[in-house]
């Protein structure tokens, strides 16, 4: 998760929770019972709509169809937006990997992973996909476990000189 978000995700909540003190106690039980409304809220709208389409179809059971339809569209722009960040990230990643330092190939190959992922999501199974993330994953775990490593190893010929 780092190498994509930065450390920032591990640092930032535990210095949020030194300043709180105690009280981030009360508020880690304050956000388990605040998801804990939204789980049981959904379970409640799953028996009383029981069929597919999720959000949409209990926004659209509850109010009408249009309200559905609305919020079906801003899921949908809201998966749009997170997929074309998630492509801009790996391939700012994989240039990072080859050490290019290049605009047009950031934009090149954000498209070709927006298409890449865009086939394999449409053409595979949802277990081959997870496979496929899964090694992708490993891969650049791997590649920066290596990086790492060189940069502890030029750190420490710096030093020994």
């Amino acid at each position: 998760m780092t190498t994509v978000v930065g450390s920032g995700i591990w640092r930032v909540p535990l210095s949020w929770s030194n300043i709180a003190g105690i009280m981030s106690v009360f508020a880690v039980l304050l956000s388990w019972l605040l998801f804990l409304t939204v789980g049981l809220s959904c379970a409640e709208c799953v028996s009383m709509l029981p069929k597919s389409g999720g959000p949409y179809s209990y926004v659209g059971g509850a109010f009408n169809k249009k309200w559905g339809t609305t919020l079906g569209m801003v899921y949908f722009i809201g998966y749009l937006l997170i997929s074309s960040l998630l492509a801009f990230l790996t391939a700012n990643f994989t240039l990072g990997i080859f050490g290019i330092d290049s605009t047009i190939g950031l934009f090149i190959l954000t498209l070709v992973y927006i298409v890449i992922f865009g086939v394999l999501a449409g053409i595979s199974s949802p277990r081959i996909l997870g496979f496929i993330a899964f090694g992708w994953g490993f891969i650049k775990v791997i590649k920066a476990f290596r990086m790492k490593i060189e940069l502890f190893e030029n750190c420490t010929k710096k030093i020994t000189l």
